[in-house]
């Protein structure tokens, strides 16, 4: 087993299903992608907190989601189009419209919270080509945290090819929602641990039976999505946050999880730990 994997697998030995928390825990005046975020959600049973990087104009990591400006900070432009002076000048817009006083968080003030708490999923981090990526992975080798890092990206060559050749073998997580894709990815030298699986039903092939034997004998971990970002995009096959606690948690957690997904990320992690410990006997 590669270096940095042991203790990840050792976890999910440990807890059976690792759950992880979509841009954490929020509401109200706490804010998404932030600190605050994140620490509520370690105390609600995250395992893995998942966060959303943008590099700014003159290439300064922070920790926000792009493309959700206007609902999070009040206004249109991207963010990319701001320099890291500009950004740190700006403040986020509550849950209900109101601008509050808190800042964006810096990458390297995410990692510095999180060093030693748990593992970190990257997302949003290779949008735009394995230079962007490289910067952000820069930031991690500064901090040294590839131990609690599982990365995520779309299996492009370029991005494979660029994580292979990065020289350190951290953990690494395709998004994938076909086999080819699977097989493309296996046969790089990168330490995979992972597979982020999309699909909108139960008959697609990435799900099928067959399939999710073979890549658990391989020793590779499943990761779903039971998150409801937008109705008309189904990435669990029906299977999702929203049915769990709206009255079946079976349909909702349980059948994702007796099909053999171990690690489910979710916006309610609260209760899912409470529910895993319920299923698990944990």
């Amino acid at each position: 087993m590669k270096e940095f994997s042991r203790d990840f697998y050792n976890l999910i030995d440990k807890r059976k299903v690792l759950i992880a928390n979509h841009r954490g825990t929020f509401g109200g005046s706490i804010i998404e992608n932030t600190t605050d975020a994140f620490g509520l959600a370690l105390q609600a049973g995250a395992d893995i907190i998942e966060f959303d990087i943008i590099r700014s104009k003159d290439g300064k990591y922070f920790v926000y989601h792009d493309t959700e400006e206007s609902r999070t900070l009040g206004f249109l432009n991207n963010i990319h189009a701001f320099t890291a002076e500009e950004i740190e000048k700006m403040t986020y817009l509550n849950r209900y419209g109101f601008k509050t006083s808190r800042k964006i968080d810096t990458l390297e003030e995410v990692l510095d919270y999180l060093k030693g708490k748990c593992y970190f999923n990257l997302d949003r981090c290779a949008k735009y080509r394995y230079s962007y990526l490289k910067g952000a992975l820069d930031v991690i080798a500064k901090k040294d945290m590839f131990d609690q890092l599982l990365l995520k990206t779309m299996p492009t060559d370029e991005l494979l090819n660029g994580i292979a050749n990065y020289g350190v073998p951290m953990m690494y997580m395709p998004i994938v929602s076909a086999p080819d894709q699977v097989e493309k990815v296996i046969t790089k030298d990168i330490n995979t641990v992972a597979l982020e699986l999309l699909f909108k039903t139960d008959d697609d092939e990435i799900v099928s039976d067959e399939n999710l034997k073979k890549w658990k004998d391989m020793n590779l971990n499943l990761w779903v999505n039971t998150i409801c970002i937008d109705e008309k995009y189904v990435m669990s096959g029906g299977h999702d946050d929203n049915v769990a606690l709206c009255g079946n948690e079976q349909k909702g957690w349980g059948d994702l999880i007796d099909k053999g997904f171990n690690i489910l990320q979710t916006d309610w992690p609260y209760y899912l730990n409470r529910y895993l410990d319920k299923k698990l006997g944990r």
